[in-house]
């Protein structure tokens, strides 16, 4: 018996595996997930093997189907996910937020997620944080366990050496797949491991155990701060991100503490010390009239009014091209869902629809005609309550060249609108528009 297995069948892992309805394990091909994989299914062949095609890689279905017969061979379940992931950006990052994307999607109630990260991911981790500015290692080391939506994500190996995880898969016979990209020094992960730390290694053979102590020292440290962000979150929160008067009574370093913590709850990268400084200074102290935005690793947060928005950094540009609108279905557009629901006396009267109806997005110095008086569409919007980085990615409701709904923005509790020409009467079918902004 490998040691593994041995370290496999200890208390401090079986104790979470027992104590879920249902375990998954992200299953890339590689030769760590390949592991873990190997591992969880010799003691309980009913786990799930996630797989998620990122389609970065000219040979992507090919390893679909490379782990899809791996889990034939180990007699396993196989779920195979494809995504698309945005290239402009970190592809590092993106293809992470789509990950745990589908992570969330399929994940349930008191299931358990396993990731195959192991001693040497860790190591990195800490490095590249500490890098970006982020002070104690063992607060930005990954943790073992932690939420995942309804569900738990388990990392089993974190205290296991790379080394150990290739002997093991040597010595069961195992062929796992190499992605070239591990290799490539372009990205920040691959030029970590491949450039620096074996010079760190060279100065300091002992290096990783060092960090490693470290991390376990901090981890009461870690703990206590999390359990004090935790309440601050309950009592700052809103119903859109956080209140900026709860904020500005925290200390500084309750503050930050609270914004890495509700940062990492939401999936997104964790800020530098600069961007935390900037978040205070630039968007919680900014004049109330101003619209400020902190941008970083593909999110950004907001102010408005009295709430702090954290979202993904959308980069939609509007088009002054017409998009064709069928009102009898759905349609994805602008980052968001526009929908339409019909409904007796309200909305935009169906028998008015003699021409084809059409979205158009805001360029400016449009007007609309509402409770009988015509009024500039951006005050119309302004008063609604729309959020200023919506406002240009709301579609528009035409018919022919006339301006006459605007959809209600569910997320931001805004109703739609219709003009007053074209409002249905008691006895006439509506539509009413909605826009599910992402």
């Amino acid at each position: 018996m490998h040691s593994l297995e041995e370290r496999w069948k200890e208390d401090d892992i079986q104790s979470y595996l027992k104590s879920s309805r249902r375990t998954i394990v992200a299953f890339s091909g590689g030769v760590d997930s390949l592991c873990l994989l190997s591992l969880a299914a010799s003691l309980d062949n009913s786990v799930l093997a996630l797989h998620v095609n990122h389609g970065l890689d000219a040979d992507a279905d090919k390893w679909e189907q490379l782990c899809r017969q791996h889990t034939e061979k180990l007699g396993v379940m196989f779920e195979c996910f494809k995504v698309k992931v945005d290239t402009k950006g970190s592809i590092e990052e993106n293809a992470r937020k789509a990950r745990y994307s589908v992570f969330e999607k399929v994940l349930q109630e008191n299931e358990l997620l396993l990731l195959a990260h192991h001693a040497d991911d860790q190591m990195e981790t800490v490095l590249f944080n500490l890098f970006r500015g982020t002070s104690i290692p063992g607060l930005v080391a990954m943790p073992r366990v932690r939420k995942l939506g309804k569900a738990r994500l388990f990392r089993p190996l974190l205290d296991v050496p790379r080394k150990r995880i290739l002997e093991y898969c040597k010595f069961r016979g195992l062929k796992w797949i190499d992605d070239p990209s591990n290799q490539d020094k372009a990205f920040d992960r691959g030029y970590l491991r491949h450039s620096l730390m074996p010079i760190i290694e060279e100065r300091w053979p002992n290096f990783r155990a060092t960090i490693l102590k470290g991390i376990g020292r901090d981890e009461e440290l870690r703990q206590s701060i999390e359990s004090i962000a935790q309440n601050d979150l309950i009592d700052c929160q809103s119903s859109w991100g956080l209140k900026s008067s709860g904020l500005v009574k925290l200390t500084n370093s309750r503050r930050d503490s609270l914004f890495r913590y509700w940062i990492a709850k939401e999936g997104f990268q964790q800020p530098t010390s600069g961007i935390l400084r900037a978040l205070y200074t630039d968007v919680l102290m900014a004049k109330p009239d101003s619209e400020p935005c902190i941008s970083w690793s593909g999110c950004e947060i907001r102010r408005f009014k009295d709430n702090l928005v954290l979202k993904t950094q959308n980069n939609f540009i509007p088009s002054k091209d017409r998009v064709d609108l069928n009102p009898s279905s759905s349609l994805k557009i602008a980052g968001g869902l526009l929908r339409t629901v019909k409904k007796k006396g309200s909305g935009l009267r169906v028998p008015g629809l003699d021409r084809d109806l059409s979205i158009k997005f805001r360029q400016g110095g449009e007007s609309v005609r509402v409770d009988g008086k015509r009024k500039i569409l951006k005050k119309v919007l302004q008063e609604l309550g729309v959020p200023p980085w919506l406002r240009d990615r709301l579609p528009l409701i035409y018919l022919g060249d006339t301006l006459v709904a605007i959809p209600g923005i569910p997320s931001w509790s805004t109703l739609p609108i219709v003009v007053s020409e074209q409002l249905a009467k008691p006895c006439e079918d509506g539509l009413l528009f909605w826009f599910d902004s992402a």
